[in-house]
């Protein structure tokens, strides 16, 4: 362990907050720019120690989780390409194998339900699963017809409407 490096430092609000906002870096980062260890090894020792420095590195370990599916969620809105690398092995005339890599590009279309979930949450206003009705007025309310205003087709013999 680094000379003058404590767990006890490491468990004050202050540090904890520094550990949480840290969440760009990688955990061997955090041990040796951040907290001046020698490794990582003594890191992870470290939150099977305090429940506080694991608490706090968990934390960022759920947002940077949380970042990298919100990221492929909005990438999965948008059509896009993406490269498949195939392998086949092929016979010569002599029996030989031989390895062919072939790569290509595919097309992924948008996913419309990527689409509607960013819409339903980041603008509720203007996109919604269930819109509420609006009446003449411009108020948002249940919209009722009383039965006596509906209007009624009557139907003649000859299969005409009145």
């Amino acid at each position: 362990m680094a000379r003058g490096v404590k767990i006890e430092d490491w468990e004050t609000e202050e540090a904890l907050a520094l550990l949480k906002s840290v969440s760009s870096l990688t955990m061997e980062e955090i041990a040796t720019r951040v907290i001046g260890l020698k490794s990582r090894r003594t890191l992870y020792n470290w939150c099977r120690k305090s429940e506080a420095i694991n608490k706090a590195l968990q934390q960022k370990v759920d947002e940077e989780t949380r970042r990298e599916v919100e990221a492929e969620l909005l990438r999965s809105c948008f059509d896009r390409k993406m490269k498949v690398k195939t392998k086949k092995q092929t016979l010569d005339r002599e029996g030989n194998v031989h390895d062919l890599v072939e790569e290509r590009e595919i097309a992924l279309p948008a996913d419309f339900r990527a689409q509607a979930y960013v819409l339903n949450n980041r603008a509720p206003g203007r996109w919604s699963a269930k819109p509420e009705p609006v009446d003449e007025d411009g108020a948002i309310g249940a919209a009722f017809v009383p039965v006596t205003e509906r209007a009624e087709l009557v139907f003649t013999e000859d299969g005409g409407n009145e």
